[in-house]
């Protein structure tokens, strides 16, 4: 609640997406798909953290398709937890990746995360886990449009029942690097 009060957005329907901004993290299609989201949510905002080389372009659609009041360009941010907490909905359509720590990050704050086809199947560690085999907006809008605000108390747990928990990670580590060492 304080960060979409911070950031002048409550009772939106809050989007976001955190990625460097290059071609391959794909915002220029986000832009586009939001573009028509926003069309049928009147409501509808959207956050875009992160920065690089393709943000000014980005920044000039925005501008184009007179929606700079509905799009908010955060920049680089170390507070990416709470403003996961802030979105109602996370969308992550990169071209490719390897494996996608945000939406992990995503899913363990309960958001759900729509992500494109190339994103590995290692990051679906939760029934909000939605991917989406194609790269046309009419069929990422009406998926995206169709969800329903879930119910975020037990994500965590889904984190750590996919092998994501921190601690079970360390253990994991400690033991390879004993075995290492004999």
């Amino acid at each position: 609640n304080k960060y979409t009060k911070e950031l002048n957005i409550e009772n939106k329907t809050v989007y976001g997406n955190v990625a460097a901004f290059n071609k391959n993290k794909n915002q220029n299609f986000l832009v586009d798909l939001f573009y028509q989201i926003q069309k049928k949510r009147q409501d509808a905002v959207l956050l875009l953290i992160g920065t690089g080389e393709t943000e000014e372009i980005i920044k000039e659609k925005v501008k184009e398709l007179n929606i700079e009041n509905k799009v908010f360009f955060l920049g680089f941010r170390n507070d990416i937890d709470r403003l996961l907490n802030a979105m109602d909905i996370f969308i992550f359509p990169s071209i490719s990746e390897g494996l996608g720590n945000v939406v992990i990050e995503a899913l363990t704050s309960g958001l759900p995360t729509f992500v494109s086809n190339g994103i590995p199947d290692e990051t679906n560690i939760s029934s909000n886990f939605h991917k989406i085999n194609t790269f046309n907006i009419n069929e990422w809008a009406s998926e995206i449009l169709r969800i329903k605000t879930p119910d975020r108390t037990n994500a965590y747990k889904d984190t750590i029942k996919a092998g994501f928990d921190i601690k079970d990670s360390a253990r994991e580590l400690e033991h390879i690097y004993t075995n290492l060492m004999k």
